[in-house]
């Protein structure tokens, strides 16, 4: 490095990679070093251009990093040194092209490097993101509080529970402070309203978000994503809870709004493979003991108690116990099961038929006995037997296990029971829809279909199907966003 002649127009104090004649000096990128006892190798700087290079004013950077102009040779009262690098005038072409190739050669090297610091920070801070958040949202040792209702009934956001005064069942729904209802809900068991003024308002569960590990990501995993669309610091999360509900390989498609993977429902399930279900109509909590289940045919067979109902079959199969689905919505009308969202009290939208049913109910009996469940869903019709153990039994009876039959005094009502053989009590009659996934009709012709999941792509979906915004509108997620495993306190993750 020398120092420039007298008559360089950049100024004699300062140095140049060339003792070059001013005349040759064409361009000039001006870099701050700082004091004298700094090298130039362990400094960060900006690199500038002067105005013009026939005055003696040029750009320089003060300390508090904004950009002004300077005549004096010190910034903040220490002396500045600038490194000047100067290309001379070439009089060939093949000079100029080598000077170009250089340059260019230069450049796509600065860019590779930075591209790579980009994928490795990304990274990084992938892994990091649940410890890096604020401290308003994030407890180590308390969890993370879920915020909003979009993966309700399997968490939920803040929310209020409430009691029916006729029928005295008790269930949650979706409740913002702020948007607090003036009308009584109604009660999706019994149809009655019931008044909000003592509900008991709290907040949202709390989970906690681990960093992802050698295991695969699979189908029912709850998993924490980057909001990469936040609203604002207070309003929105930095992440959101989804559930996996296909994973690389597979492919989506939609039939009648109901969405499907590689050609089968696409339902919600945990993570031991169960499928979640909602209910529909519990008979445990009757309105002035009046029950949605009838004998089809009075004066023997079947007995109402308290709590379910008494068959005895002495002669032949009892008559068939049918349940009468009444809407709830719709004046009490008789109707088809459709797939009401009971914690989603304030939501107004047109619901749909459900296809498909399931009933668990308590069954005791002296000796072992049989019963049979027809299915009548959408058109289709399907029975299922079942052998019930002496003593108390827990039974679930699927319209998935039924085998398509059409009993000949069959009848247009969604489920009905008979027992077969012998006596028994059934009790605890719960009637429950599967949580299955589906898609507005409307947002579903904005995608192309099917959908075909790539390496490392991922369809993530709300449990609060009329509620949630996930793949159905971003489409497939990419595993970079994805930042960890969703785990309930005090859950031990295996």
């Amino acid at each position: 490095m020398h120092r420039t002649p007298s008559n360089c127009p950049i100024g004699p104090r300062v140095f140049v990679a060339d003792p070059v004649d001013a005349s040759d000096v064409i361009d000039v990128k001006v870099r701050v070093l700082g004091s004298r006892r700094r090298s130039r190798a362990g400094v960060s700087c900006m690199l500038v251009k002067t105005p013009q290079l026939g005055s003696a004013v040029y750009r320089s950077v003060g300390d508090n990093g904004r950009s002004h102009r300077r005549r004096d040779r010190t910034c903040g009262g220490k002396p500045i040194f600038l490194a000047v690098y100067c290309q001379r005038r070439r009089s060939s072409r093949s000079g100029t092209a080598s000077a170009i190739a250089v340059w260019a050669a230069f450049f796509a090297v600065f860019l590779a490097l930075f591209a790579a610091i980009f994928v490795v920070f990304r990274a990084v801070g992938h892994r990091s993101a649940a410890t890096d958040a604020s401290s308003s949202q994030r407890d180590s040792e308390a969890g993370i509080q879920v915020t909003g209702p979009s993966m309700a009934p399997a968490l939920w956001g803040p929310h209020a529970e409430l009691t029916c005064p006729a029928c005295q069942v008790r269930w949650k729904v979706h409740w913002q402070p702020e948007q607090r209802p003036e009308k009584p809900f109604i009660c999706w068991n019994c149809g009655d309203p019931v008044p909000i003024g003592e509900a008991s308002e709290l907040p949202g569960d709390r989970v906690q978000i681990r960093g992802l590990d050698d295991r695969l990501l699979r189908q029912a995993d709850l998993v924490a994503i980057e909001n990469d669309n936040p609203i604002s610091d207070s309003e929105s999360p930095e992440w959101i809870v989804k559930r996996i509900a296909a994973v690389p390989g597979q492919t989506i498609s939609h039939q009648n709004g109901w969405l499907f993977a590689d050609d089968k429902p696409l339902s919600a399930v945990d993570s031991y493979g169960e499928m979640l279900s909602i209910a529909v109509h519990d008979d445990s909590f009757r309105k002035s003991n009046q029950s949605w289940w009838q004998p089809r045919e009075t004066g023997h067979g079947i007995q109402q108690t308290d709590s379910g109902f008494a068959f005895q079959a002495i002669d032949g199969p009892t008559p068939w116990l049918d349940y009468h689905h009444l809407a709830v919505h719709d004046a009490m009308r008789p109707d088809v099961v459709r797939d009401d969202v009971p914690g989603n009290a304030t939501e107004v939208r047109a619901l749909v038929p459900v296809d498909s049913l399931s009933v668990t109910f308590t069954a005791e009996a002296a000796e072992a006995t049989e019963i049979e469940v027809a299915f009548q869903i959408g058109g289709k019709t399907a029975t299922i037997r079942r052998e019930l153990p002496p003593g108390q039994s827990l039974q679930r009876l699927d319209f998935r296990d039924a085998v398509a039959k059409n009993p000949a005094d069959s009848l247009a009502v969604p489920i009905s029971i008979r027992l077969l053989r012998g006596e028994a009590t059934v009790s605890n009659l719960v009637v429950w829809r599967p949580l299955r996934y589906r898609i507005d009709p409307r947002f579903a012709a904005k995608a192309t279909w099917p959908i075909h999941l790539g390496d490392g792509e991922y369809y993530l979906l709300g449990d609060n199907v009329p509620l949630s915004i996930d793949s159905r509108d971003w489409g497939p997620i990419p595993s970079r966003r994805i930042v960890g495993r969703i785990y309930a306190v005090g859950y031990d993750g295996k």
